[in-house]
């Protein structure tokens, strides 16, 4: 098992909608994988994008959890500890996911090596 745990801590803001992190997703998505990798993986990460987006809004504080649980079915997403939508099948999934926040087009210019414990 694997786990990517986003504690969201966004000052000044008392909310965020779901469709922002649809938008984060499908342009990190887009930017790090190969058109051969984004063909393989573009169905589920839709599948993932329509699950988050049933969350609604998550508020400074919340924690969502993105577990890759392949003895459970693949890709999961807990927010608070509850547990929404299907699991998302395929390793290459979660390895796509993962390049939005760890590859070397992050939205963010120093979030890759921020996450990774790096100076810069």
């Amino acid at each position: 098992p694997k786990r990517l745990e986003l504690r969201i801590t966004i000052p000044l803001v008392k909310d965020v909608s779901t469709q922002e992190f649809v938008k984060a997703i499908n342009k990190g998505v887009a930017s790090n994988c190969s058109p051969t990798e984004l063909a393989a993986v573009a169905e589920r990460v839709k599948q993932f994008n329509a699950t988050i987006s049933d969350v609604g809004r998550v508020k400074k504080g919340d924690v969502l959890a993105i577990d890759y649980l392949p003895d459970q079915g693949g890709t999961t997403l807990t927010v608070n500890g509850k547990v929404w939508g299907k699991p998302i099948e395929g390793q290459d999934f979660y390895t796509a996911f993962l390049k939005v926040f760890l590859g070397s087009q992050d939205s963010d210019g120093r979030l890759r090596t921020r996450l990774l414990g790096q100076a810069g």
